[in-house]
């Protein structure tokens, strides 16, 4: 339960670290900086980025054309989608 609560003070600070200072620096600093957000980012990020660089990788296996949207903080990092997909020898652009 403290880690759940933990979690939410930790949006809390996020969420308004983000409004003053701009959501990318603010992603790529303050969790590095700040323990309390490991578990958040873990949760909420990276796992996130590594089943959904799987799916997407299923996609690039098949003859289909698929559009595929996901929020900014999930592009971002060397543990972001795109980078995932790199690392398996996909070329990947940001437009």
């Amino acid at each position: 339960m403290r880690q759940w609560i933990n979690m939410w003070q930790a949006i809390a600070i996020l969420r308004f670290a983000c409004f003053s200072t701009g959501i990318e620096s603010t992603i790529s600093k303050s969790f590095s900086e700040d323990g309390r957000f490991y578990f958040i980012y873990e949760k909420l990020i990276y796992k996130r980025n590594r089943n959904m660089a799987l799916r997407i990788e299923g996609f690039l296996g098949t003859n289909g054309t698929y559009f595929v949207v996901v929020g900014a903080a999930h592009l971002l990092g060397d543990r972001g989608i795109i980078q995932l997909l790199r690392e398996k020898w996909y070329t990947v652009e940001q437009l």
